[in-house]
């Protein structure tokens, strides 16, 4: 998908993967990690909440457990059991609270799972990470939310108040006062209190209220500052947006608003990350965008994409269906000990024939964290083609890379194969991963046979006591890929002319010929016609063959397939056996493609005579 921002001048492409789920029900969190900071003898950490989707129909019940890797039960959440229902636009939240009461200062990790029998993505995780700080460490004071957009009618009464907290982590109290900007220097908010003190255990409220007499129709900014004892300073972003008359204010359904007033331009509003933010490499960061077009109403439909100047990839928001859009950033890219970065999030709206859209952004710091494991954006991939932005397979072998997954390199040299290798576990979809090797910068492991297809699941890295943010894995029936002699994916295969006695690879000193059988190693070719454990050696008598058919073509021409499935004694090494047929035109680097349940595999080449 391309997005254009009119900030920047610029298009960006953001990937999309489309899956048409076999399940009515789609489990889907808003985000799928929080960072929380506290400080030991300190003040209460404020909560933090996601949405439990449902992006397919009907009704989704859910289930929520937690779990904690180190350090006491610091990490509770509530509810522990809901339903979203696909046909409202309410998106029932899961709070999230941690305590640092009883743990020393250090790093904490833990995650929180939502379960649902009814889809077939279940479960989805959301990893939690706790940064302690020492006695005396002074953080800065939160606020919440960062920002905030307020809609009325232009000659109408003043639009409702909103409420920001203030929460202080420290063991001492902060005072605060506080001053007003706006964008057209008309004075059309008050907050109260304007001054105060934020105790440690007791955050305070600061309520904002519009005042609209004598404004006209248009779209204005503002901004609350807050500015501390100790020199800290927090700022909170507000939109007002008036309507005409017969704007969407009116809240009358939506084709009535759109004849009484014509959008021209959107309101977005980051309401979780604020100005002069401060955020680690490979933790968490929860983003979430409000945005309203200029006639009031909030955008549901449509794109919100945030960007990063330091190259991190566009980050897509999902809708929450009130004008607010929801994800997680996962800081990828600091060249230094600290940077400073620019978040941009540009919002589109879904008009047919029209082009509306609205930016925004906010400066703050980036700080390297060098132990903290991450897996890299789209860097699950096929073990044997390294394509990027397919999906996996069932018993398919894949190849994870990143940063800081393991603490030393790791093999396993038997069969079945470990699920733990130097310290380090891969989870998929809630299912512990076989492991054939695991390093710092890249694992190798095979997907379940059994796991849900044409869907999106979660990989997640645990690496000790530490986990990685999920990272999202499509999974369809099939994804055929044959392995090469460079082991790119590319030139080669590992396409060997076959005899009774021997098997020679077929390159240019041993071509193969018309009729020859020759065998392709291979992965990802899907389902099998017998129970068949990951990790564990293929069965010999009988094979394990593929339950949906194998076609395969050699310099474009159809070659006849005698066998096609797993080969005995490996594990998700998977085998075909076909015949070379007649007309083939000879070469060095003659086309060898699969093609399994609609599927194409990337070329490789083989030398024919």
């Amino acid at each position: 998908m391309t997005v254009f921002s009119s900030t920047t001048n610029q298009s960006f492409e953001v990937p999309v993967t489309m899956t048409v789920s076999g399940t009515a029900q789609i489990l889907l969190l808003s985000q799928t990690g929080l960072t929380f900071t506290a400080v030991s003898n300190g003040g209460t950490v404020p909560a933090q909440s996601f949405g439990v989707l449902n992006t397919g129909a009907g009704l989704l019940n859910w289930s929520v457990d937690r779990s904690t890797l180190s350090g006491e039960d610091w990490l509770t959440v509530s509810p522990s059991i809901g339903t979203t229902d696909a046909g409202t636009l309410e998106v029932p939240l899961v709070e999230v609270s941690v305590s640092a009461a009883a743990l020393e200062p250090g790093e904490y990790y833990g995650q929180v799972q939502v379960t649902s029998q009814e889809s077939g993505n279940s479960p989805q995780v959301a990893t939690v990470v706790l940064n302690v700080l020492p006695v005396g460490s002074n953080p800065g004071p939160r606020v919440g939310p960062t920002g905030m957009i307020f809609t009325g009618i232009a000659g109408g009464s003043d639009p409702a108040s909103q409420t920001i907290t203030v929460s202080n982590l420290t063991g001492s109290s902060k005072t605060f006062v506080s001053g007003r900007f706006t964008s057209d220097g008309s004075d059309w908010f008050t907050q109260s209190p304007s001054t105060g003190t934020v105790s440690p255990n007791q955050p305070s409220q600061i309520v904002l209220q519009p005042r609209i007499a004598g404004l006209t129709v248009g779209a204005r900014r503002g901004t609350l500052t807050l500015a501390f004892g100790d020199g800290s300073v927090l700022t909170v972003e507000m939109a007002l947006v008036l309507a005409g008359t017969s704007g969407a204010s009116q809240r009358v359904p939506p084709i009535a608003r759109l004849e009484g007033c014509t959008p021209t331009a959107l309101q977005p509003v980051f309401t979780l990350l604020g100005n002069q933010f401060n955020v680690s490499v490979a933790w968490p960061v929860p983003i979430e965008v409000n945005v309203a077009d200029d006639c009031g109403d909030p955008l549901t439909d449509g794109s919100v994409v945030v960007t990063f100047s330091n190259g991190d990839p566009p980050l897509a928001l999902q809708s929450l269906q009130d004008g607010r859009w929801s994800g997680t950033w996962q800081a990828r890219n600091a060249g230094v000990s600290q940077v400073t970065i620019t978040a941009t999030a540009t919002a589109t709206a879904a008009i047919p024939g029209a082009s509306i859209q609205g930016t925004t952004q906010l400066v703050g710091g980036l700080q390297a964290k060098p132990d903290s494991p991450q897996v890299g954006n789209k860097a699950v991939v096929s073990a044997a083609s390294f394509a990027p932005q397919v999906p996996a397979a069932p018993g398919s072998l894949i190849s994870i890379f990143g940063v800081k997954m393991a603490d030393a390199t790791g093999s396993s040299n038997a069969l079945p194969l470990a699920t733990q290798l130097a310290g380090t576990t891969v989870l998929l979809g809630g299912q512990t991963l076989p492991l054939l090797f695991s390093s710092a910068g890249q694992i190798n492991a095979q997907v379940p046979y059994g796991i849900a297809t044409n869907t999106e699941h979660q990989l997640v890295v645990r690496r000790g006591t530490s986990y990685t943010v999920p990272e999202p894995v499509t999974v369809a029936p099939a994804q055929p890929a044959v392995f090469t002699l460079n082991q790119s994916g590319q030139g080669q295969g590992l396409v060997f002319v076959a005899t009774a006695t021997t098997a020679v690879l077929a390159d240019a000193s041993n071509p193969a010929r018309a009729n020859d059988v020759v065998v392709i190693w291979c992965s990802g070719l899907g389902a099998l016609d017998q129970t068949v454990v990951a990790g564990a050696a293929a069965p010999f008598s009988p094979p394990a063959r593929t339950v949906a058919p194998v076609t395969v073509t050699i310099g474009g021409v159809n070659a006849p397939v005698q066998f096609a499935g797993l080969a005995p004694g490996f594990t998700g090494l998977y085998q075909v056996n076909a015949v070379v047929p007649a007309g083939v035109t000879p070469g060095n680097d003659v086309p060898v493609v699969l093609n399994v349940s609609g599927q194409d595999s990337p070329t490789v080449t083989i030398a024919v005579q």
